[in-house]
C-alpha cells in the first residue's frame, strides 16, 4: 500500500473526461479503503509498536495483546492484554494462580487523536488525551521475605508524554502470601477449612480509579521560571475483608516546592479467621495457629507532606472485636473503642471489652516523639485501666508481665476482683521507672502467701497501690474457717533498674480456732523452698494421721520440728508478722495458742491430751510458753522449751538447738510411758517394772545440730508414810520383789541414772538406798545400789519366791522369822536384748535382832552380824562371808560370839573350814578356818555343809574347855564350888526343819571335876553307902553318844574318881525319858587297886545302878552281887547301911 500524501503520475489526453471519470472512482476506491482499512492497519500497528515496547521493558515476561484497533473519533482500542512469567519461580507465581497471568486487562482505550504527518516522521501518529482501563485482575504474590511478585513491572515503560487522564474501572488485585517456613499450611492438625482459606487471595475490587496529570505548558514554564506537576489519584471499592475503601492520592511539584497527600478511607472492615488465614504466614510469629480473631471497625488514615515536613493522622474506630487466645485466660469479646495517632502522640479513647466474664476499660496516651524520619520514641505515657469482676488464677497471671507475675507468685491470689490502675511513665522504651497507681477492690479472692502458704479463702478488702509498695488494711477473709483480718505494706518492684526497696510488713491475725491440719503445718515451709533440689536430702513422707498426701518435697526445720511433736487440736488468737527492714534484714513473728490439742513427739512419743498454751515464733527461735497437758491417766504435765531454727546463710552458719522442760506431776507407771523413753534406756524400765504413781517427774530434751538427743529425767517422789493402791513400786526381774516406793529421788543425766534417799516398803521391809546405773562398757547397763541403815527385811514367803531358787529353798527350810537389817551395796548387771539372765553381785552386811528359827523352834534369839559377798548369773551362785553373831539361844542353850567364815556355791553352802575363800584371802585367818563361838566358858568350833536346795546339811562340832560350873548354871543347876572342864566333839547329818532325820554320833570328856556336889551323883553314892566327900567324889568322866532323829543315845558313858567308877549308857529319847544303866567298879585311881593286883587288871562289877524315868524326876535304884556286898562292908565299915536311897529327898 502507498504511503499516505503520494500522488500518482499524469496520465495522457486520451481524454479528459475518462480520466475525470478515473480521477473520482479512484478517489472514492482511496476514501472507501481508507476508511475500511486504516482502523486495523493503525490498530494492528499499534498493537505490535506496544507489544514490542512492552518486550523490550519486561524480559523477565511474557506479554501478548490479543488486538489492537483504531476507532476514529475515539482512539487506539487494545484488547486481551495478558502479562505472565516466563519462569514459574515461586517468587513470582503462588500456586493458587501458577497458570493464571499476573496480569489481564480486558481493554486499554487510548484516547488520542492520529496525526499521519507524525507518523511519517517516525514519531507516534497518535496524541494521547485520556486513557481508559476496563476488566483489570492482578495476581500479586507476597514471598515468605516480603518479596512482590508483580515488583519488576515497575517502573512502567515510558511511551511518550504523560497522559492527562486515566481512568480505570473494575479493577482487582488478588494478593496471595508465600507460606511460612515452619509450614503452618503443611501441618497436619491444621484444619482443611483453614487450608483451604489460606490459599484463596485477598482480593481489593476497585470499581474505579481515576488518575490525572497536570503540567505547566512552556510559556507558562518560561515565564514562571520553574515547571510545575500535578498528579492526583482517586479509587473507589471494596474487598473481600471490608467495605467500601476510598483513597486520593494528591501530589504537587512546584520547582523545588513539593506537596503531597494521601488520605484512604476504610468502612467496615472485617477480620475474621478466613482473612486470618490468608496472611497467617505473615502474623504467624505473634498470633499462634489455634487463636481465633474476629475483628469490625473503620480504619481512615491521611498522610500529608510539604518539602521535608510531614504529618500524619491514623484513626481507627472497632466497633466489634473478639479473641479466642489459647495464651489468655479468657476470651475477649465485645471490644469496643478508638485510637487515634498522629506525629504527636497516641491517643486511646476509652476502649471496653468483656475479658471472660468482667467488663474492663482501658484509655490513655502517649507523647511521639520523632528521632528521625522513619524512627518514633514514645515519650510521656499515660494509662488508665479499670476491670470489673475480673478473675484472678493462673492462667491468668501467666500472662501478666513478668514483675506482676512475680508478685502474684508471692501470693497465688485466686478469685474474683475490681480493678482501678493509672500508670504513668516518662519513656517506656528507655526502661524508665513506671509509676503505678492502682486500687484493689477483693471481692472473695484465695490466696497462699509464699512465707507462709497457708489457705486463705474469701478475703475481701481494698488493696492500694501507689508510691511502689501495695498496701493493704482491715483485708479479712476466712482460714481454716475462722474469721482473718490481714494488713500488709509491701514494695512492688515495676522497673527492674530502680534501687531494691526491701522495707515490707505482713500482719495476720485469726479471730477463731483454727484446726491443726496438714494444710496448716506444711505452712511452716516457704513455697520456694519446696522445690525438689537433687543434691538435697529428701525427707520421707512424714507417717501418722497428718500424713503428707503430695509427692515428697523438701521440709523446712520448722515445719520438721512441729511434725516431730505430732500435734493436732486449734489454735487460737493466731498472729503472723512478717517484717524486712531497709536494710534487707527480714524478721517473723508467729505469736498463737493452743487449745484442745494432742502432741506426741517422736523423739520422746509420750502421748498428751487437752494440751493448752502458747507458741511464739521470733525470726529462728521458737518458744513453746506455759504448755499444760494430760496424759491418759490423771497425770498434769507442763511444758515449756525453746528451739532455735538453723541458719544456713554463709556468714552466719548455725546449728538447730532444741530445749524442751516437761514437767509432770502424779504419772502414772504404764506402757505409754515405756514406750516413749529412750530404745537404750528401756532396758532400765524392763529390770525394774514399775508401777503406779509417780509424784513429780521433771524431763529436759536437749539436742543441738545433729549430735545425739540428750534426755535429763528427774524424778521426785514426796516422803510419805503411807502406802496406797496407786503408789510407786518397783519390782526388779533379778528379784522380784514387790518395793512400795514411799519417797527418793531419781535423776537421768548424761546417760547414767542416779537415785537419792530412796526409800521403799513392802509390809514390814524397809529400804533406804542410794545409787547409780550407768552403762557397762559391755553395752548393758549397771544398776549399783548402796543401801543405808534402815533397811529392813522381813523373810515372809513374797522375799522367799523372789529370791534365787536356792537360796529360797534354804530360807523356806530355815524358816526364819523376825525382821533382818541389812546395809551393803549391790550391783546388777542388767539383761539386754542378747543376754536374758542379769548379773548380780552384793555385799552386804545382815544384822539379826532377835530373830528365830521357826515359831516355836529350839534355835531363837539370834543377835549379830553376817556379811556376806556374792555372785550370781545365768551359770552359777557364789558367796562368801562371815558369821559374828553376838548371842543365840539353841536348844535353850546361850551361844556367843560365834564368828567365822562361810561360803555358797550354787547349791551348796559351806561352813567353817569348809568354806571355799576366795585366794588369797585378805582376812588374817583364811581357809581352814572353823565357825567358833562360847559356850558353858568354852570355845565351841563348827565346820560342815548345807545342800540348800534340799535343806540336807553335814556338821561337825567340837567344845572345848567347857567349865562344869557354868554347864551347871546355865541348865539351872546352881551349885557353888563346882570345878572341873568338859571337851567333846560330834559329827551330825540331817535335814534343815526334819528332826526326824537327823543322826549322827561324838564323844566328851570331864576333868578335873568336883561332881560329888551333884544331886544325882549324891544319890548314886547314897545308893553305894559311900559318903559323899571328895575323898570319893567322881572327879572325871568319858562318854560316846550317837543321835538318831531326836534320840540320844549314849553308847558308853563312865565316870570314875578316887574310889569307884561308873560305867554304862543308855537313851535319852525325844521325850525326855532317860533310860540308863551304871556298873560300878573299882577307880583306876584307886591305892587298892594299884596294890591288890586283881582289883587293877580285872573289872570287877560292884554295883548296877538303873536310872528310869522322866529326866524331871528319875528313878535310880541299885542292884549289887551277894559277898561282894559283905566284903566291902567288912572293908568299908563307914559305908551306908541301907540299900535304897529315895531320889525324892535328894536335894538337889
Amino acid at each position: 500500500m502507498a504511503e499516505l500524501g503520494q500522488e500518482h503520475p499524469p496520465r495522457r489526453k486520451a481524454g479528459r473526461f475518462k480520466t475525470a471519470v478515473v480521477l473520482i472512482i479512484t478517489c472514492v476506491l482511496t476514501v472507501f479503503l481508507v476508511r475500511s482499512l486504516l482502523p486495523q492497519t493503525v490498530g494492528e500497528q499499534a498493537r505490535r509498536y506496544l507489544e514490542k515496547k512492552l518486550d523490550a521493558h519486561y524480559q523477565d515476561w511474557d506479554v501478548t495483546i490479543q488486538r489492537g484497533t483504531f476507532q476514529p473519533g475515539t482512539g487506539l482500542v487494545f484488547e486481551s492484554i495478558e502479562i505472565s512469567p516466563k519462569t514459574s519461580r515461586p517468587n513470582l507465581v503462588s500456586k493458587w494462580w501458577s497458570q493464571q497471568p499476573a496480569v489481564k486487562v480486558d481493554r486499554l482505550t487510548v484516547f488520542a487523536d492520529l496525526d499521519p504527518q507524525k507518523w511519517m516522521a517516525g514519531d507516534s501518529p497518535l496524541s494521547t488525551r485520556r486513557i481508559a482501563v476496563e476488566g483489570v485482575n492482578a495476581n500479586l504474590h507476597v514471598a515468605h521475605d516480603n518479596t512482590l511478585s508483580l515488583a519488576s513491572l515497575f517502573p512502567l515503560p515510558q511511551m511518550g508524554p504523560a497522559c492527562p487522564q486515566i481512568d480505570l474501572y473494575g479493577v482487582v488485585t488478588n494478593v496471595t502470601f508465600d507460606a511460612s517456613s515452619s509450614g503452618d499450611t503443611d501441618r497436619g492438625d491444621a484444619n482443611p477449612a483453614q487450608m483451604s482459606a489460606a490459599m484463596q487471595p485477598l482480593q481489593l475490587r476497585w470499581s474505579d480509579i481515576a488518575i490525572s496529570t497536570e503540567t505547566s505548558d512552556v510559556e507558562t514554564t518560561l515565564i514562571s521560571g520553574k515547571a510545575s506537576e500535578r498528579k492526583l489519584v482517586f479509587a473507589r471499592g471494596d474487598s473481600n475483608f471490608s467495605g467500601p475503601i476510598e483513597l486520593a492520592f494528591d501530589n504537587v511539584i512546584d520547582g523545588t516546592n513539593r506537596q503531597l497527600r494521601i488520605k484512604t478511607a476504610i468502612k467496615d472492615c472485617h477480620i475474621d479467621d478466613a482473612v486470618i488465614a490468608r496472611v497467617r504466614s505473615r502474623i504467624a510469629q505473634w498470633l499462634p495457629a489455634k487463636a481465633r480473631v474476629s475483628l469490625h471497625g473503620d480504619l481512615t488514615a491521611e498522610y500529608t507532606r510539604q518539602n521535608d515536613q510531614d504529618q500524619f493522622h491514623l484513626d481507627l474506630n472497632l466497633h466489634d472485636g473478639n479473641l479466642d487466645d489459647p495464651r489468655l485466660p479468657s476470651k475477649i469479646r465485645q471490644a469496643r473503642g478508638r485510637i487515634q495517632i498522629t506525629p504527636q502522640e497516641i491517643k486511646l479513647f476509652p476502649t471496653q471489652a468483656q475479658f471472660g466474664e468482667a467488663f474492663c476499660t482501658l484509655r490513655g496516651s502517649a507523647a511521639l516523639v520523632r528521632q528521625s524520619q522513619t524512627s518514633f520514641d514514645l515519650g510521656a505515657t499515660d494509662l488508665h485501666f479499670t476491670g470489673e469482676g475480673l478473675t484472678l488464677d493462673r492462667s491468668f497471671a501467666e500472662v501478666m508481665p513478668s514483675k506482676l507475675h512475680a508478685l502474684w507468685q508471692k501470693f497465688q491470689a485466686r478469685g474474683r476482683l475490681n480493678l482501678t490502675a493509672h500508670a504513668t511513665n516518662p519513656a517506656p522504651l528507655r526502661s524508665k521507672a513506671w509509676e503505678l497507681q492502682s486500687k484493689v477492690d477483693v471481692r472473695g479472692v484465695d490466696v497462699q502467701f509464699d512465707k507462709f502458704p497457708y489457705p486463705v479463702e474469701q478475703l475481701v478488702g481494698t488493696i492500694r497501690i501507689e508510691d511502689g509498695f501495695a498496701t493493704a488494711e482491715q483485708l479479712t477473709g476466712r482460714a481454716g474457717g475462722q474469721r482473718l483480718i490481714c494488713d500488709f505494706r509491701v514494695p512492688v518492684h515495676i522497673d527492674p533498674d530502680s534501687p531494691r526497696v526491701h522495707t515490707k510488713q505482713i500482719k495476720i491475725q485469726t479471730e477463731g480456732a483454727v484446726l491443726i491440719d496438714d494444710a496448716l503445718i506444711s505452712s511452716l515451709t516457704p513455697r520456694e523452698s519446696r522445690q525438689s533440689d537433687p543434691k538435697a536430702p529428701m525427707m520421707a513422707t512424714v507417717p501418722g494421721p497428718l500424713t503428707e498426701t503430695s509427692t515428697s518435697r523438701s521440709f523446712s526445720k520448722v515445719e520438721q520440728f512441729v511434725r516431730s511433736l505430732r500435734p493436732r487440736g486449734a489454735i487460737e488468737w493466731a498472729t503472723a508478722t512478717l517484717e524486712t527492714d531497709p536494710q534487707g534484714n527480714s524478721s517473723r513473728q508467729f505469736d498463737f495458742g493452743v487449745s484442745g490439742g494432742t502432741l506426741r513427739y517422736d523423739k520422746f512419743p509420750y502421748p498428751l491430751y487437752n494440751v493448752k498454751g502458747r507458741v511464739k515464733i521470733e525470726d529462728d527461735l521458737v518458744r513453746i510458753i506455759g504448755f499444760t497437758a494430760n496424759n491418759a491417766g490423771s497425770a498434769k504435765v507442763e511444758c515449756e522449751g525453746l528451739y532455735h531454727i538453723p541458719n544456713q546463710e554463709p556468714g552466719t552458719l548455725s546449728d538447730s538447738e532444741l530445749n524442751l522442760r516437761f514437767q509432770v506431776a502424779d504419772l502414772s507407771m504404764d506402757q505409754s510411758l515405756r514406750v516413749s523413753l529412750p530404745e537404750s534406756t528401756r532396758h532400765i524400765w524392763d529390770s525394774l517394772s514399775p508401777g503406779g504413781t509417780l509424784d513429780q517427774l521433771d524431763a529436759h530434751i536437749h539436742q543441738s545440730g545433729i549430735e545425739p538427743l540428750d534426755l535429763t529425767l528427774v524424778a521426785n517422789q514426796i516422803a510419805s508414810g503411807q502406802v496406797t493402791p496407786d503408789s510407786l513400786s518397783l519390782r526388779p526381774v533379778a528379784v522380784p520383789y514387790r518395793i512400795d516406793i514411799v519417797g527418793g529421788h531419781v535423776e537421768y543425766r548424761d546417760n547414767q541414772v542416779r537415785i537419792s534417799n530412796l526409800q521403799g516398803r513392802h509390809d514390814g521391809s524397809r529400804m533406804v538406798a542410794d545409787g547409780t546405773c550407768t552403762q557397762h562398757p559391755s553395752g548393758r547397763w549397771l544398776l549399783a545400789m548402796d543401801l543405808h541403815s534402815g533397811c529392813r527385811l522381813v523373810p515372809d514367803e513374797e522375799l522367799i519366791a523372789a529370791m534365787p531358787e536356792q537360796v529360797g529353798k534354804a530360807l523356806r527350810a530355815l524358816d526364819l522369822r523376825g525382821p533382818i537389817s541389812l546395809r551393803g551395796k549391790t550391783n546388777l548387771l542388767m539383761a539386754n536384748d542378747d543376754t536374758s539372765t542379769p548379773l548380780i553381785d552384793w555385799d552386804l552386811l545382815l544384822q539379826l535382832e532377835g530373830n528365830r528359827i521357826a515359831d516355836v523352834g529350839p534355835v531363837h534369839s539370834l543377835r549379830g552380824e553376817i556379811q556376806v559377798q556374792g555372785v550370781r548369773d545365768a551359770e552359777v551362785l557364789q558367796a562368801v562371808g562371815n558369821i559374828a553373831l553376838d548371842s543365840m539361844h539353841a536348844y535353850g542353850l546361850q551361844i556367843t560370839s560365834l564368828r567365822g567364815p562361810f561360803s555358797i556355791t550354787n547349791e551348796q553352802l559351806r561352813l567353817g573350814e569348809n568354806a571355799r575363800l576366795p585366794s588369797p584371802n585378805p582376812e588374817p585367818n583364811g581357809s581352814g578356818v572353823p565357825i567358833v563361838g562360847a559356850l558353858f566358858g568354852g570355845k565351841l568350833s563348827l565346820s560342815g555343809g548345807v545342800l540348800l536346795s534340799s535343806g540336807d546339811f553335814e556338821i561337825d562340832a567340837s567344845l572345848a574347855n567347857a567349865q562344869i560350873a557354868t554347864c551347871l548354871s546355865e541348865i539351872g543347876q546352881h551349885r557353888t564350888g563346882i570345878t572341873g572342864r568338859f571337851d567333846g566333839d560330834s559329827h551330825l547329818e540331817g535335814r534343815l526343819g526334819d528332826l526326824d532325820l537327823l543322826k549322827g554320833n561324838g564323844r566328851g570328856s570331864v576333868s578335873g571335876a568336883n561332881l560329888y556336889q551333884l544331886p544325882y551323883l549324891v544319890q548314886v553314892l547314897n545308893l553305894l553307902r559311900i559318903k559323899a566327900t571328895e575323898d570319893v567324889a567322881f572327879t572325871n568322866g568319858e562318854t560316846e553318844f550317837s543321835i538318831f532323829g531326836e534320840d540320844l543315845n549314849f553308847n558308853r558313858l563312865v565316870l570314875w574318881g578316887d574310889l569307884v567308877a561308873l560305867e554304862g549308857g543308855g537313851t535319852l529319847s525325844r521325850r525326855e525319858h532317860l533310860d540308863m544303866s551304871f556298873n560300878t567298879r573299882v577307880s583306876p585311881q584307886n591305892l587298892f587297886s594299884k596294890v591288890v593286883n586283881p582289883l587293877r587288871d580285872n573289872r570287877y562289877t560292884l554295883w548296877t545302878i538303873e536310872v528310869d524315868g522322866p529326866i524331871e524326876a528319875p528313878t535310880i535304884r541299885r542292884k549289887s552281887l551277894s559277898g561282894i556286898t559283905q566284903t566291902m562292908e567288912d572293908w568299908f565299915p563307914g559305908m551306908v547301911r541301907s540299900t535304897t536311897a529315895d531320889g525324892g529327898n535328894v536335894n538337889r
